[in-house]
């Protein structure tokens, strides 16, 4: 009876996989194993493998005969996967607009896998009618198309004048970030012709304003300013007031804007109107001038200089004066007298850090002059018992000026070794 060959390892591990994606297949209905099937991970690299062999055409005749007896499918088109599985995207689709209240999928999202690039995909089929008619009506019911999408949000800002008053969403609360966005994007999106006349009618009719929102917000804190001015007498907001904080913090910006050139004439020219105070409110107001420069000139009878470092945590408030003291002056914004009064105290007006000054070298009176007798019996004596540069710093010379004083001299250190081992 003829023996048998045992399988190698290669065909064993191939009839194991071959058994695991038969079981997948019974419990799937495909062979479509996911790249990140956490149950079998090995088997999900296998597939992948197997089509890549097949791909650059090294798996066997026979094995590709076998994968496609059992309907396994080498190339996975995105597209036809997807139309494959519309139902479970569909309901996946439900679920996601259930926890997070809308359809706004990111196309990278991948729980599950897909999902936002499915939902891309039907978007599209769908504008360009290649979508199914039944398919078109439960996402449309869904709320997954960008028409049913727009009309969502619209509803959602109707409700939320009919609460608020107005068409001003701002992002403070969580639950109304979304639609904050939605209100956002509608003026770019009609400034670039994008929006229809209907959409523009239904938001004309519920009173939406078209204005940029930088725009709008600017005009309501002025708004705010107004009557916080009516009710108090004035346009000082302090920031440690817990009603008041945001408006405290638009009221400084525009101070900070304004010592930067950077606001606006008509904006300037409205709060001038209202009577603006544009010095900081008490408990912010910075130290007289004439303090400052009185601490300065104590630093400098300290430390003999008015360079102080911003680094110096010590003096942080006084580096930051000088620093003001310097850019004014760069800006021709400093007055004549206050400059006058820094020059007096020798007050340096360069942005640059000073240049330290070279640390002199200790000069060496002796190095080109006459040995002394004194030299010369020590370079004898330690001759060989130091090196060169150990006698040039003991000397105070230079190691080429030595080794040349011991050569006139005929001091050898190998001659006296031999000499000496001789002797011995």
């Amino acid at each position: 009876m003829p023996k048998t060959s045992k399988p190698s390892p290669h065909e064993r591990t191939w009839n194991k996989r071959i058994s695991q994606l038969k079981a997948y297949k019974r419990k799937h209905g495909n062979s479509n194993v996911p790249g990140q099937y956490a149950k079998n991970q090995a088997l999900a690299t296998w597939v992948k493998n197997v089509r890549m062999a097949k791909k650059h055409k090294t798996l066997a005749k026979q094995r590709i005969r076998e994968l496609d007896a059992m309907g396994f499918v080498w190339s996975l088109r995105v597209r036809s996967v997807r139309r494959y599985d519309w139902e479970p995207m569909l309901a996946a689709l439900v679920a996601f607009k259930k926890r997070y209240g809308h359809c706004n999928v990111f196309y990278e999202w991948n729980k599950p896998p897909g999902l936002g690039r499915w939902l891309r995909s039907a978007r599209r089929r769908q504008k360009n009618g290649s979508l199914d008619p039944a398919q078109a009506r439960q996402l449309e019911e869904v709320g997954g198309t960008r028409e049913s999408q727009w009309q969502e949000m619209y509803s959602a800002l109707v409700e939320y004048k009919k609460e608020h008053g107005d068409c001003e969403v701002f992002s403070d609360r969580p639950e109304d970030q979304e639609l904050a966005k939605w209100v956002r994007k509608q003026w770019p999106l009609r400034l670039k012709n994008a929006l229809s006349e209907d959409r523009i009618k239904q938001l004309d009719k519920i009173g939406f304003i078209w204005e940029s929102v930088r725009k709008r917000r600017w005009e309501r804190m002025y708004s705010a300013l107004v009557e916080y001015k009516n009710k108090h007498g004035n346009s000082t907001v302090h920031p440690d007031s817990p009603e008041h904080r945001k408006l405290a913090r638009w009221v400084h910006h525009q101070r900070r804007l304004r010592r930067s050139r950077l606001l606006g004439k008509r904006h300037q020219g409205k709060l001038d109107i209202l009577g603006f105070d544009w010095g900081a409110p008490q408990g912010q107001q910075r130290q007289p001038w004439e303090e400052i420069l009185e601490e300065l000139i104590q630093y400098k009878e300290q430390y003999g200089t008015c360079d102080v470092s911003v680094t110096s945590k010590k003096h942080a408030k006084l580096a930051r004066f000088v620093l003001r003291q310097k850019m004014a002056k760069r800006d021709g914004t400093l007055p004549k007298d206050r400059e006058k009064r820094l020059k007096e105290i020798g007050f340096r007006w360069s942005m640059r850090a000073p240049k330290k000054k070279p640390t002199p070298k200790k000069p060496r009176s002796t190095q080109y002059g006459r040995w002394t007798e004194k030299e010369l019996t020590f370079l004898r004596e330690h001759w060989h018992t130091m090196t060169t540069s150990v006698l040039a710093k003991k000397l105070d010379r230079s190691p080429g000026a030595v080794a040349n004083k011991a050569s006139e001299l005929g001091l050898s250190r190998r001659s006296s070794w031999f000499t000496k081992n001789a002797k011995a």
